[in-house]
């Protein structure tokens, strides 16, 4: 299998920066350690890949270059997931270059952007920006929109779990 053609992250034409999504095999692409969501309705996926098999993937998701040839999934494991089961061989994907705190929030705002997100995963993701990544809970308000007292009552949720 050839490897894909890495372009650059991303060009500016007439002044609007735009993102060029890439086809990558999904063979080439490993899943974020970091990622704050660990559970995935199996049920929902499925249903997820019956659409990517009948529409293709409509959005494309976000990886990072590990090593050539090689990549880590920042944004869009779900779909990463559903391409699998759909059998699909390639994903469109934004090749970023991104640092490990980047790809810290990334996963903290398309993962509170989701309902169904468990208050654990949020609060453990909210806790690896402030303890890791120099964020305030107010750069953290900004970024994903949810106030302060529910950014506060996810990480007592983390914190309470830990102690049982």
């Amino acid at each position: 299998m050839s490897e894909p053609v890495v372009p650059t992250p991303s060009e500016r034409r007439d002044g609007v920066h735009r993102r060029m999504a890439i086809p990558v095999p999904l063979v080439a692409i490993t899943p974020s350690p970091t990622n704050p969501r660990k559970t995935f309705d199996s049920a929902r996926l499925k249903e997820l890949a019956e659409s990517i098999r009948a529409h293709g993937v409509l959005s494309p998701i976000t990886v990072r270059q590990i090593d050539p040839g090689r990549f880590e999934i920042a944004v869009g494991e779900r779909r990463w997931r559903a391409c699998e089961i759909a059998g699909v061989e390639t994903i469109p994907a934004f090749v970023e270059r991104l640092s490990d705190a980047d790809v810290a929030e990334m996963q903290l705002v398309e993962n509170s952007q989701r309902e169904d997100v468990p208050p654990l995963e949020e609060g453990a993701a909210y806790e690896v920006l402030l303890s890791r990544h120099n964020h305030t809970v107010e750069s953290l308000m900004a970024k994903t929109g949810r106030s302060r007292s529910h950014i506060y009552s996810r990480l007592a949720l983390g914190a309470a779990d830990q102690i049982v």
